[in-house]
């Protein structure tokens, strides 16, 4: 397996960014808590605040309350929206979007 399996270097050793994408996190924080700040924060946050662009008093539906799903609940919250409607089949993941 190489540096580019699947073609995003998802699994590199190393990444070059520009520094405006990089945060300092402690190192005693477990990775598992870290992981999905590079993709699923990005992406639900990204989508809401980017793409949408909600304004406030705004109402949004979100399928799925896995990283992406909570992620684009909490930047709702951010943009002001009254009214935010979690979709998700796994009981345990809906409870954690109150």
């Amino acid at each position: 397996m190489s540096s580019h399996f699947f073609g995003q270097s998802a699994f590199g050793t190393y990444a070059n960014v520009v520094e405006n994408s990089v945060i300092r996190v402690d190192p005693e924080v477990p990775l598992e808590v870290l992981a999905p700040l590079g993709c699923g924060m990005q992406t639900g946050a990204g989508s809401v605040l980017n793409e949408l662009r909600l304004p406030a008093g705004s109402s949004i539906a979100v399928t799925g309350s896995g990283a992406v799903g909570l992620a684009a609940i909490m930047a709702a919250r951010v943009a002001g929206c009254t009214t935010t409607v979690a979709v998700d089949l796994h009981d345990n993941r809906l409870e954690l979007t109150s």
